[in-house]
């Protein structure tokens, strides 16, 4: 800018770019329930009506123009995310897709009115980057998030590796979690600066976003939101819910769930990612409207 003060116009034009707070989402993509058991995940807590009761409850469903969510996404485990996926499998495809239609019955019942439950799945990847669904099921879906879990050790660049193969699935939309976590209480720092730039540079190319994971915020690396706010990249935010059981009844969804979600919330904005790259702040047409452009787009012939 030269050493020239900006306009004050410019300053709020800046800010109404991005979000300020929680009243500017209108989604949550990533969500544990009970069926997470059924892959071996022992902290899945809660049924899917409880999470949208709680929705309703503690946050609030969105009334024609009041801010509030439009729609939450259920994407259990797949498969056990303590084992290193070997792929597809027959029992897994058809108990998500049983899922599907529970959730089918839940919008159809119409008992959280203004709010959408999504049919989903987190697929865990594996070490060559296959997904552990078929793509003829995550086709049916609403969203798909990929993670790689196990091994917690992979190395960055066979993260890298996996990544190169995942992003050319055109029905995943959501890269999990990828930069670093603490994983079953150690923590890891997956990618260096570079393979964080390539791997955004792989989720604009191919047209996915990558997800801030609301209950790893403090294990990104300080530049992080703002390398992702520089590249105009999509991004998600995710509460990861799943909760220990015995707090429940205490503190429900305390522990990764949407009370930490407004300071992810202002941590994004304070970095400058505008709001047309926040998934979250897409209405429910906005999102379909994206996933099956994309998903047009990369599986129709040239």
């Amino acid at each position: 800018m030269n050493g020239e003060r900006p306009e004050q116009g410019d300053i709020a034009r800046e800010q109404s770019e991005t979000i300020t707070s929680l009243r500017d989402l209108r989604s949550d993509f990533h969500m544990h329930t009970l069926t997470s058991r059924e892959a071996g995940d022992p902290r899945g807590t809660y049924t899917m009506e409880e999470l949208a009761g709680y929705i309703e409850d503690h946050v609030g469903i969105k009334e024609g123009e009041k801010p509030g969510v439009e729609y939450i996404s259920i994407t259990d485990h797949a498969t056990n995310d303590t084992v290193v996926p070997q792929g597809p499998e027959e029992k897994v495809d058809q108990r998500i897709l049983a899922q599907k239609v529970e959730i089918d019955r839940l919008n159809e019942s119409g008992k959280f009115p203004g709010l959408t439950v999504l049919a989903g799945t987190e697929t865990a990847l594996s070490p060559e980057g296959v997904p552990d669904v078929s793509n003829h099921v995550l086709e049916q879906l609403d969203v798909v998030v990929a993670s790689i879990h196990e091994p917690p050790d992979l190395s960055g660049e066979e993260r890298m590796a996996a990544y190169r193969q995942a992003v050319e699935n055109p029905y995943i939309d959501i890269l999990g979690h990828p930069f670093g976590a603490t994983w079953w209480g150690k923590s890891h720092d997956w990618l260096s600066e570079e393979q964080s730039q390539e791997l955004i540079d792989l989720a604009i190319e191919h047209d996915k976003a990558i997800e801030i994971n609301v209950a790893q915020l403090d294990h990104y690396p300080s530049t992080l939101l703002q390398i992702i706010a520089a590249s105009g990249v999509k991004v998600s935010m995710g509460t990861d819910t799943h909760d220990n059981p015995q707090i429940k009844d205490q503190k429900p969804l305390g522990v990764s769930g949407w009370r930490p979600y407004a300071r992810t919330a202002r941590a994004i904005g304070k970095a400058g990612i505008k709001k047309e790259n926040i998934l979250n702040t897409y209405s429910l047409a906005e999102y379909r409207a994206w996933r099956q452009t994309r998903i047009e787009r990369f599986t129709s012939p040239a």
